[in-house]
């Protein structure tokens, strides 16, 4: 009986050890994860700032992108614009003798 009682008074023992156990690891388990919940909740922040730049920069870059396309329409009229006017002055220096001529003469003699 009293070997029966022993018996049962250690596993009783064993018993309350084991549920202490159980309970600090619970604590720790319920640190471990706040502070996980704490890390997931920083990173879900860095993310939506990282969205936020993200389409700024978009913005930015397509305003970048636009004021090129513009420059660029812009530079073409003027080589454009350039281009006609060289034209036209090569016309005036190739024909300013007969021009002249015609100033002189009047429109009449032709």
């Amino acid at each position: 009986m009293s070997d029966t009682l022993g018996r049962n008074t250690q596993m009783v023992a064993d018993t309350k050890d084991n549920v202490a156990t159980i309970l600090q690891d619970q604590k720790v388990s319920t640190v471990r994860m706040t502070q996980f919940e704490s890390e997931i909740k920083e990173l879900t922040k860095d993310h939506l700032e990282v969205k936020v730049t993200t389409v700024d920069h978009e913005k930015r870059i397509s305003n970048i992108e636009e004021g090129h396309r513009r420059r660029k329409w812009f530079i073409g009229i003027m080589a454009t614009a350039c281009g006609l006017g060289s034209t036209i002055v090569g016309w005036l220096l190739m024909h300013w003798g007969a021009i002249q001529e015609v100033v002189r003469r009047g429109p009449e003699t032709q």
